[in-house]
């Protein structure tokens, strides 16, 4: 199945909803707090092409691993929209 094109404020949205899903989420916890996502090449088939930077150990939260690996193999950033780190 081929990736849909997001906009960066799109992923950003769309991964802090399944954070907040998670049966983990505890609310206003910096752990769960997520950026922008940062292109690292151009949109191609066969793997996402964004990344995010994450605040402290939030990397190392399953709610914010779990939603970042859900979006990442659906949705890819749209080209030429780089967010800043």
């Amino acid at each position: 199945m081929p990736y849909k094109l997001k906009e960066a404020a799109e992923i950003q949205a769309e991964v802090e909803r399944l954070v907040r899903m998670h049966p983990e989420f505890v609310e206003d916890d910096p752990l769960y707090a997520v950026g922008l996502p940062i292109a690292l090449r151009p949109p191609i088939i066969g793997g996402a092409n964004w990344t995010m930077h994450l605040p402290g150990t939030a990397y190392e939260t399953p709610a914010v691993i779990a939603a970042i690996t859900d979006v990442g193999a659906r949705w890819n950033l749209r080209s030429g929209h780089h967010a800043a780190p």
